[in-house]
């Protein structure tokens, strides 16, 4: 339960009452238990039978507050300190890596990438141009992050709604609803093939594990997950309880 506390710059009495901050230890009682007046004039701080504070103690008007370190956070007892983990507590504190230390934390980058100068955000080592994939249902399109350049790789579909990236093989995988098919293309257009035929009556959503080799989808008509090779044989179905009309699914290469 949180402790009470009384609004603004108001000081709380023993008694839960709140007065004007600037009304304590002014020698005249405004607290009805008179606890504004009491204490004055004392360092609690310099006592070590008092000042129990694990890092830092602040005296105040009428007693003390223990205060904790950069990185660390009073306990519950109000005295001790404990650390933050800024890489579970803070979501997207560091680009890629976090490792927690005491008191503080430590970036890290991926292979082929290097640290900034704000010590937190990873950047690539090569001069590699990026681009983006995309599909307007009918094509799909490869386009730099500038929008300088652009090409189409392929075309002629119906309704394309997902797609995902082989980084490995240099191959896209995506679905056609209306053919009710999940294809592979080379990212260069060549060698458009036919992966999953069977049993995919609405796959809207599609993800790559480039690591272990496995192909997901979900299917929204059947509301199942499905998983396959990447050649789209040995066939499962992972999932058909609890989820309805899944839309999209996405798999974590490195933690599976």
């Amino acid at each position: 339960t949180p402790e009470p506390t009384c609004p603004g710059n108001q000081f709380r009495c023993e008694n839960g009452q709140c007065i004007p901050y600037e009304s304590v230890c002014n020698k005249t009682t405004e607290c009805t238990d008179e606890s504004d007046e009491q204490h004055c004039n004392v360092n609690e701080c310099q006592s070590s039978r008092v000042n129990q504070c694990q890092h830092r103690c602040v005296d105040t008007k009428t007693s003390f507050k223990c205060e904790c370190n950069p990185g660390f956070q009073l306990m519950s007892d109000r005295k001790g300190c404990r650390d933050i983990d800024e890489c579970v507590e803070q979501i997207g504190v560091c680009s890629q890596q976090c490792e927690n230390t005491e008191g503080s934390f430590i970036c890290k980058c991926s292979e082929g990438y290097h640290k900034m100068e704000d010590e937190k955000t990873c950047k690539k080592t090569d001069k590699i141009t990026p681009w983006l994939i995309f599909t307007n249902r009918y094509y799909l399109r490869e386009i730099s992050l500038d929008g300088d350049n652009h090409r189409r790789i392929a075309q002629g579909f119906e309704n394309i709604v997902s797609l995902d990236f082989d980084i490995a093989n240099d191959l896209i995988y995506f679905t056609d609803v209306k053919q009710h098919k999940i294809y592979s293309i080379f990212l260069n257009g060549t060698g458009q093939k036919v992966v999953v035929k069977d049993n995919v009556p609405s796959v809207e959503g599609i993800s790559v594990d480039w690591i272990a080799r496995k192909l997901y989808w979900v299917d929204g008509r059947r509301s199942t997950i499905g998983v396959s090779e990447m050649n789209g044989t040995s066939q499962l179905t992972l999932l058909k309880e609890g989820i309805r009309r899944p839309r999209a699914i996405s798999v974590h290469p490195f933690n599976g």
